[in-house]
């Protein structure tokens, strides 16, 4: 994974966090309502704990993952649908923020 590429989205490492764990999320990777191993995802990941966390934070903003009374973290159950709708609004809000940026 590459951090601190802007033309790639991620500049930090919570961003290439985020960025990689969202695109598995959707492409079904990450299983929905599969448990976040954090020591085994940050591994992977090549991030620390840290950036981890806040990728998750992003991710459950996003409704993407939820975090139960546990503390433990699962990937939110989303239908096909719901994930190609997910995408769609994303993208729109993203292209609207560069515009405004500009």
């Amino acid at each position: 994974m590459t951090y601190g590429d802007p033309a790639r989205g991620a500049t930090t490492k919570a961003d290439g966090a985020y960025l990689e764990m969202r695109n598995q999320i959707l492409q079904g990777k990450l299983k929905p309502g599969s448990r976040v191993d954090y020591v085994q995802l940050s591994g992977a990941l090549g991030v620390s704990i840290t950036p981890l966390r806040e990728a998750l934070r992003r991710l459950e903003a996003d409704h993407l993952v939820v975090r139960n009374a546990h503390r433990d973290v699962v990937v939110a159950a989303l239908t096909r649908e719901e994930a190609a709708d997910l995408v769609t609004v994303r993208r729109e809000l993203d292209l609207l923020a560069a515009r405004l940026a500009a």
